[in-house]
């Protein structure tokens, strides 16, 4: 029955879709990348967009249009998307009140059908992220202690050995095995950044963390899908898509049920509240009246694992690359975390005093391509650029950060991996690896700058720092270069990187 019920509608997606896809029209009076024609165009789009050549388009682009016009128009699926490539109109649109970020991102990853109906008109994450702000430096603890126990178990794992729920298990004594670089930073960045979100419960739940980890990465996937259907056929399309690729669903019923729980123990006044527990959860269940209905919060609560996971794995899983791939920088680094924490104990004072690590981690960031349009805006209203054309309301415009850090203007041999770059830069002494400057955007710029970023940053440090006390890492195949690779307008690190990680200090107990 299902057969004969999704072919139809399968037919009649794709039919309708034909039929946008060739009414879609470019903006007049801007250049466009290939053709404007809306048969030849396709093909363009196809072979740029499914065959991962973006990038290629974006930078044979940026040399034909960068000098007189600052921006062009590049073919997508489902729409003609502006790319802003000059540096003046760049810092334009990141500067302007008249672009925001949330409709790009809530379209983008169909939110208000991947996660909640309420997602669907916009949403407010910050009360939640200033709270984790707040908390921050009362996590570390527990934030190592994570880290710990996930390192431990991948590279119990790598060894054919699994991690017991025991303390001797952690001074096991043997050699330790390959470790899948990706999928390692992958659960440990989870593991730091859920005991911030959702507590230790959750975090020691192996479903939860099983059915949040399959899901998340597939909200933007079945998102882009999508956004080529036509409104009132999502939903359906939905479904469809929902028997084919994994959701979050059971995931926020967990939470659900969490939520419930903790509600339960704050009305049953022969249950002291633990007052010293501060995840976002918790705090949000405390309240003296739940700003949001049960079902709403679960939601929120998946969406900052999906702000928050995804990206900061990105960003580990490169710089770790990185490190693995120098081995003369990997010792540097060592050696001044091991002398600055001669004790073992990671504090926040200890963490802001590695000058070199901060260096190594912001030039990772600053050649890390997180893909050919790492920064979306949306125009909230008919807006003018620099060189004069106008961007209709609901346009997107989208700005490749890489084009901004390789501008020889602003860095010497910019295409260069220079772990020293920074090590001068005044702000670093203090670690204050979040700040952003015309000539580094990778948290944004101007009106909308990423509001978790330090959060990010320090969950990045931790894993580094405890992996690099604890642990001696080398890459497994030191002749296999690494590369980064391209889903269509997207890229990630290598996710074929394997790394020995030998335990250091053996102890028997």
């Amino acid at each position: 029955m299902d057969a004969y019920v999704g072919l139809p509608i399968f037919i009649l997606c794709a039919a309708v879709l034909f039929c946008r896809i060739f009414a879609i029209k470019p903006l007049p009076n801007l250049p466009i990348a290939g053709t404007k024609d809306p048969f030849l165009s396709m093909f363009t789009c196809i072979h740029f967009q499914l065959l991962s050549q973006v990038q290629r388009a974006v930078q044979e682009s940026y040399i034909r249009f960068r000098d007189h016009y600052g921006a062009y128009q590049l073919r997508l699926i489902g729409e003609w998307r502006i790319v802003a490539i000059g540096h003046e109109t760049v810092m334009a649109v990141l500067k302007s009140k008249l672009f925001s970020v949330g409709p790009f991102v809530t379209e983008f990853g169909q939110l208000g059908l991947n996660i909640h109906p309420s997602l669907a008109h916009g949403y407010d994450l910050n009360r939640y992220i200033r709270q984790m702000m707040l908390k921050l430096d009362d996590h570390l603890p527990q934030i190592i202690s994570e880290i710990e126990i996930s390192l431990k178990t991948e590279s119990r794992n790598g060894a054919g050995k699994s991690l017991q729920n025991n303390n001797s298990c952690l001074c096991y004594t043997e050699p330790t095995g390959r470790v899948n670089v990706m999928g390692a930073m992958s659960r440990t960045v989870f593991r730091a950044l859920n005991i911030i979100i959702v507590g230790q419960n959750l975090v020691g739940n192996p479903d939860y963390c099983e059915q949040m980890l399959r899901g998340v990465p597939f909200i933007f996937i079945t998102g882009s899908l999508l956004q080529g259907v036509p409104q009132r056929l999502r939903y359906i399309v939905r479904k469809l898509l929902s028997q084919v690729f994994p959701t979050c669903s059971m995931a926020q019923a967990i939470i659900l049920d969490e939520i419930r729980d903790k509600k339960a123990a704050v009305n049953n006044l022969d249950q002291p509240w633990n007052s010293e527990i501060s995840d976002i959860l918790s705090w949000a269940v405390r309240q003296e009246k739940l700003a949001d209905s049960e079902d709403v919060l679960a939601a929120h609560l998946v969406l900052l694992n999906l702000a928050s996971t995804l990206t900061t794995m990105v960003a580990l899983t490169q710089t770790v690359t990185n490190l693995l791939v120098r081995p003369e920088c990997l010792e540097r680094i060592q050696s001044e975390i091991r002398t600055v924490m001669k004790d073992g104990v990671i504090t926040v004072e200890a963490l802001n005093q590695l000058p070199l690590l901060d260096s190594f981690m912001k030039e990772s960031s600053r050649l890390l391509d997180f893909g050919a349009f790492a920064i979306n805006r949306v125009a909230e209203v008919d807006a003018t650029l620099p060189n004069g054309i106008t961007v209709p309301k609901g346009s997107t415009v989208s700005i490749p950060t890489y084009l901004t850090h390789r501008n020889s203007k602003f860095y010497d041999d910019p295409t260069t991996f220079d772990a020293n770059r920074f090590i001068d830069d005044p702000r670093m002494r203090a670690g204050y690896l979040a700040d952003v400057s015309p000539e580094y955007i990778f948290f944004g710029y101007g009106k909308i700058i990423c509001p978790g970023r330090h959060i990010a940053i320090r969950i990045m440090k931790s894993v580094i720092v405890k992996m690099l006390l604890t642990y001696d890492i080398a890459l497994c195949d030191a002749t296999r270069i690494p590369t980064p690779i391209w889903y269509g307008l997207f890229c990630v690190p290598d996710r074929h990187v394997m790394a020995s990680f030998e335990e250091r200090h053996i102890e028997v107990q």
